[in-house]
């Protein structure tokens, strides 16, 4: 299971529908339960989430409020880590609705859920397809942009993963993911760091000190926090997996390494 994917978009969720024009009027108790909804989700209550959703759906089976109250359970149960169940609630949004926002949102989770199964493929398909029917300015949208972007980085498709990044970075130039994506264009390959430093003589202490060890390493000039630093870098690989590899063998020697992009075109 890759709990490392699990997107700081669970975390939070606006109410997708009072902004997104959902038909289905509520009346005013109604409308006060399904925000009770979202409030209990928003604050980490799943297990309130969870049932103040089962009573909402209790005075409203259908419609595109029945299929709101179904997704905000279903992220619930997800982020409880009841995938199985989270599954068939997004996969009832589908069915259930025609609203671009809700089935935006579903098919986003539905990818999380494939991408924490190690299922590469589909998570990738249903990234995209979450792309051409999610509002342009949505936060579904700019989560899939993201994501896939990681995605097929680390499944060594460099070039594609750019497109994705930029088109975060164009069209949510001030967002937090806008800034994480700037720091992951261009990369060539993946490869460890197994050290920083403010000096060459410093990198080359270590280089000579993994030597000893068997270990080759390389040193390369990087700008960190705005100032020149000295990396040194251990293998050069084209997919994740196989930097992962290479970082149990030698985690025991050196805990601070970390695997990294290298935008170094090789030579």
């Amino acid at each position: 299971m890759r709990n490392r994917f699990m997107a700081l978009w669970l975390c939070s969720l606006v109410a997708v529908c009072f902004s997104a024009g959902c038909g289905g009027e509520l009346n005013p108790q109604s409308r006060k339960m399904l925000m009770g909804c979202y409030a209990s989700y928003n604050r980490g209550d799943d297990s309130e989430a969870v049932r103040s959703c089962d009573e909402f759906l209790r005075d409203h089976s259908q419609g595109d409020r029945a299929a709101e109250a179904v997704l905000i359970r279903g992220l619930a149960r997800y982020r409880q880590g009841d995938e199985s169940s989270a599954k068939k609630d997004t996969q009832k949004v589908l069915t259930s609705t025609n609203h671009p926002a809700l089935q935006a949102n579903a098919m986003f989770i539905l990818a999380e859920v494939a991408l924490s199964r190690d299922d590469d493929e589909l998570a990738e398909s249903l990234y995209r397809d979450c792309l051409d029917i999610a509002p342009r300015d949505s936060d579904s949208a700019k989560q899939s942009h993201y994501r896939l972007g990681v995605l097929l980085q680390r499944l060594g498709q460099f070039l594609p993963a750019d497109i994705q990044f930029e088109h975060l970075r164009l069209r949510f130039p001030s967002s937090e993911l806008s800034d994480r994506a700037e720091g992951l264009v261009g990369a060539k390959a993946w490869t460890l760091q197994v050290g920083m430093f403010e000096t060459p003589v410093g990198a080359d202490g270590r280089i000579t000190a993994l030597a000893k060890l068997g270990i080759i390493a390389r040193r390369q000039a990087i700008l960190y926090k705005k100032k020149l630093a000295y990396a040194v870098w251990v293998g050069r690989e084209n997919r994740f997996a196989l930097a992962e590899v290479t970082l149990e063998k030698i985690k025991h020697l050196f805990p601070e390494a970390i695997i990294t992009v290298d935008r170094v075109m090789e030579k």
